[in-house]
């Protein structure tokens, strides 16, 4: 399992490159660019979406075949919300060539994934949604069908842990660079890679 941080300090760049399950998950408004080649990585929406800063990232990391997943911009806690804007932005980063991940937000089921589309699964929302049952199967229904399977906000040792039993592919969150859990983990060997 990998852990995707920000690359935006230092001491991050240095650790990812000596740790062979840290990579990097950029964000439209950090002005990252993708990341050398070899490193795991990904970018997200992150929480206050502006569609022209998030078009933006997507010129500066177009065609980068390396990118692990993009996530599309999601409704924050509503299934149904995000699965109606799913189609739009689906298209949007393929014609970047690039791979789009649904986030899956509250109410989301495996059965209700479009999941012939789709080229990553994102497990967003609330943390008990993140650490469910409809979540676990997602994961597991993504790995089946060898779809890259990432969860976000994994800020505890226990969601930590979870997301490894599930096999989830990549995790992130905001504390994941504080807890020394983190970085003995990113020192196993990356599994299935």
């Amino acid at each position: 399992m990998y852990i995707l941080m920000s690359d935006a300090t230092a001491t991050v760049r240095e650790l990812v490159i000596r740790h062979p399950n840290l990579g990097v998950l950029i964000y439209p408004r950090d002005g990252s660019v993708a990341p050398k080649l070899g490193t795991v990585w990904a970018a997200d929406t992150s929480s206050s979406f502006d569609d022209a800063v998030f078009l933006q990232m997507l010129k500066r990391i177009e065609d980068r075949g390396d990118c692990r997943f993009v996530t599309t911009p999601s409704v924050a806690g509503d299934h149904e919300a995000t699965l109606r804007i799913w189609s739009t932005w689906n298209t949007k980063i393929r014609n970047y060539g690039l791979t789009p991940a649904f986030v899956a937000q509250d109410g989301c089921l495996p059965d209700s994934l479009p999941w012939r589309d789709l080229g990553a699964v994102f497990i967003s929302g609330t943390t008990r949604y993140r650490s469910g049952e409809a979540a676990a199967a997602i994961i597991c229904q993504g790995n089946r069908m060898n779809i890259w399977t990432h969860i976000c906000g994994v800020n505890t040792v226990k969601l930590a842990t979870h997301a490894a039993a599930l096999c989830a592919r990549s995790i992130d969150g905001r504390s994941t660079a504080q807890f020394e859990w983190a970085l003995r983990l990113s020192k196993q060997p990356p599994l299935g890679a």
